[in-house]
């Protein structure tokens, strides 16, 4: 039971001292603007369960062809858009937001995904204020929906991600769709504004405009929902495009309602169970996102919790050190213990200890957010000897399973002995959206297995060095000035290395000469592939560390990059130039996977 509140601001509900969290009873609010497309206003409904939130949130997207549909599911007699069937199944247990977007042709591509992400923005903002949890959001869409829905994960930032994704029948493929279509389909004529015939412009838009050429690493689980008999849409896109997602390492379940039709109104008669399976997988996933507290940045972003690090004395620790210390054990990615970072610069060194597997440290932005200290290799210990390398780190971590997002990790010693930003010593690290600063020795990756991603690592000498094997993706490498940018010392029975893919090499200044690496131990094994190399990659690329003998021995590759450094005719001769079908196996997961088959993009800490 539920009653209804048309329009009525939350200005005028505070003005009669009603909170709207606190109303116990179910209730749904109509017509509530959540933006604006040029001067017409963008609608939703709102259905606030009955009791105590937060609760997790539903972000629901009708179908209709990208034409037709309406967020009530009330579209016209029949109308395969009707997606009243969600309200009831959700209604109970999740706070749902049903949006309306601008329709073609009048509105047409991208506006009704433009119109996508600002809804999702919107509820992200307001869903408190609802009984919400902001960061337990999954998206759920029905066909036309449902490639909006995953259209949004795709290419969503920060500000639009989501942590599920539910589509119903979706249109994940319009090329599979073309030969039944006889080319391009009304529908798809009138979002692109282009006629039937399948030119090579149209088959441009509509391959970089459909889900199955988008999907990348890191993307929240997907639930596909569909059924066999499906005219609309063939069951075999949602076949095709759960193989794809597991190819990237992305979780997806498929739910297969058998001789179901493309309604959502006709899956009861044939899976009564769909929808409270549905809801099951929407609770199930989303609860890997819970933690105890909420924080809300300067941006309006909302970030969950366990322990919050603020200098000032407005978290509940003020040293990071303080809030690692805290985590009670845990056993699994479904529950980390997250320590969150608030902007500021922190000078203390940090201990990871071995028990502290499945750590979360993260960051609200890496620039704003430093952890940093200045310890050298020469700095005298307790027992009056210099302490040497291994002991100078800012950020020291024995444990396996740790993630560490968004946040600057400094030796600020500067030039004249090493000094390590960050030691990794556990298996199974993830770095992203980091900043690792130093000079000489700048990140030790020792032992173990490490995933690093889009982040920004500075040095001069052998600031990437260690054992263990690394791969990293979209990185820049910053070199101060002169030196090498690896010294790995890969065992002989490691088949990898560091591997750089798709990385980005600079130097501080048009004079600075830079060696990709140097042999530390016999073996050492490092490849850079597809990567951005400057004027200032000295020709001959690597240097044997003045040992001759390593030169037969270690395990130095390139593949496939580009700019003025990337000239190999004066590369020493016992450095080797990969095939492409070599290449094209270095993947992280061929990299990383190891005995255990450890897949870095499966991890999806909240």
């Amino acid at each position: 039971m539920f009653f209804l509140l048309r329009p009525l601001s939350r200005l005028f509900l505070c003005l009669l001292g009603i909170s709207i969290c606190s109303l116990a009873q179910a209730r749904l609010l109509t017509d509530i603007e959540y933006g604006r497309a040029g001067e017409v206003p963008l609608l939703l409904d709102v259905h606030v369960p009955e009791g105590q939130g937060p609760f997790p949130v539903a972000i629901l997207v009708h179908g209709g062809g990208w034409a037709s549909g309406d967020k009530s599911g009330a579209d016209r007699p029949n109308s395969g858009a009707d997606i009243s069937p969600w309200f009831d199944g959700l209604s109970d247990k999740f706070v749902w937001f049903s949006i309306n977007y601008g329709l073609a042709p009048e509105h047409r591509w991208p506006a009704c995904l433009e119109d996508t992400f600002t809804a999702i923005r919107w509820v992200k903002a307001h869903a408190a204020d609802y009984g919400g949890d902001p960061a337990r959001v999954a998206m759920v869409g029905h066909s036309s929906g449902g490639h909006l829905v995953a259209m949004a994960a795709a290419l969503g930032g920060p500000a639009e991600r989501v942590q599920a994704v539910v589509g119903c029948a979706p249109v994940t493929s319009f090329e599979q769709d073309l030969p039944q279509r006889g080319g391009l389909s009304r529908a798809l004529q009138d979002l692109f504004d282009r006629p039937q015939e399948v030119t090579p412009e149209a088959l441009a838009i509509l391959r970089g405009t459909q889900p199955i050429n988008l999907i990348r690493p890191g993307l929240p689980p997907f639930l596909l929902v569909h059924g066999s008999a499906d005219r609309t849409v063939p069951l075999a896109q949602s076949i095709a495009f759960q193989q794809r997602l597991q190819t990237y390492g992305v979780p997806c379940d498929l739910l297969l309602l058998e001789d179901a039709p493309h309604r959502l109104t006709q899956w009861n008669d044939y899976d009564p169970q769909w929808l409270p399976r549905m809801a099951a997988w929407m609770e199930r996933t989303l609860a890997g996102h819970e933690a105890g507290h909420v924080y809300t940045d300067a941006a309006g972003q909302s970030h969950r919790y366990h322990a919050l690090v603020a200098a000032d004395g407005s978290g509940t620790h003020r040293t990071v050190q303080a809030a690692i210390d805290a985590m009670p054990p845990r056993s699994s990615w479904q529950q980390p213990w997250i320590v969150l970072v608030q902007p500021g610069t922190y000078r203390e060194r940090l201990q990871i200890g071995p028990e502290k597997h499945f750590l979360v440290l993260r960051g609200i932005d890496a620039a704003q957010t430093v952890i940093t200290y200045d310890l050298s290799a020469g700095h005298k210990g307790p027992d009056g000897n210099p302490i040497g390398t291994g002991a100078t780190a800012t950020v020291r971590v024995d444990a396996s399973d740790v993630l560490i997002e968004d946040l600057t990790l400094e030796n600020s010693f500067g030039v004249g002995s090493q000094a390590l930003a960050l030691r990794l010593e556990g298996d199974r690290a993830i770095l992203r959206r980091c900043r690792l600063l130093g000079h000489q020795d700048t990140l030790l990756s020792n032992t173990g297995r490490h995933y690093f991603e889009d982040c920004y690592i500075a040095g001069t000498v052998d600031y990437i060095f260690g054992g263990a094997t690394a791969y990293f993706e979209r990185c820049v490498l910053h070199s101060l000035s002169d030196g090498y940018i690896t010294a790995a010392s890969t065992p002989q029975d490691h088949p990898h290395g560091y591997v750089f893919h798709n990385c980005r090499v600079t130097a501080e200044t048009p004079e600075v000469r830079i060696y990709f690496g140097r042999p530390w131990r016999d073996y050492a094994a490092v490849t850079f592939l597809h990567t951005q190399l400057p004027a200032n990659i000295r020709p001959e690329g690597w240097h044997n560390w003045r040992q001759p003998a390593r030169e037969q021995t270690s395990r130095y590759f390139e593949h496939a990059s580009t700019g003025p450094g990337a000239d190999k005719a004066q590369r020493v001769p016992w450095a080797h130039t990969l095939s492409p079908k070599e290449a094209a196996q270095l993947t992280p997961l061929h990299v990383l996977g190891g005995a255990d088959g450890w897949n870095p993009f499966n991890i999806t800490a909240p």
